[in-house]
């Protein structure tokens, strides 16, 4: 039930989001490698402000210096990544990408 979602309580929402992170972080070994190379599009950008303990936001590279992400409390958003650098801790590449 999506309304009772909203009375978990604090520690059970940090576990929530470390379990779901580590969800994440097994699709991503599955599907995608990282990668330390040039970005290219499609490439899954990974932040953490280092307020938290795991990633914590996440973005597409659309070219040009600029990625697709959904900001906090704001619509989806097509952004300059050098704004989000000092954040950026990891690159993913799609598998089906790689040359």
């Amino acid at each position: 039930n999506i309304p009772d979602l909203f009375k978990i309580r604090n520690s059970n929402f940090d576990q929530a989001v470390i379990d779901a992170n580590k969800q994440i972080g097994n699709i991503l070994k599955k599907d995608f490698n990282l990668v330390s190379a040039e970005l290219k599009e499609h490439d899954l950008l990974v932040f953490n402000d280092k307020k938290h303990k795991e990633p914590c936001h996440f973005g597409v590279y659309v070219g040009n210096n600029k990625f697709l992400h959904h900001p906090r409390k704001k619509s989806s958003a097509i952004d300059d990544l050098e704004e989000w650098n000092k954040w950026l801790i990891q690159i993913w590449r799609p598998k089906h990408a790689i040359n």
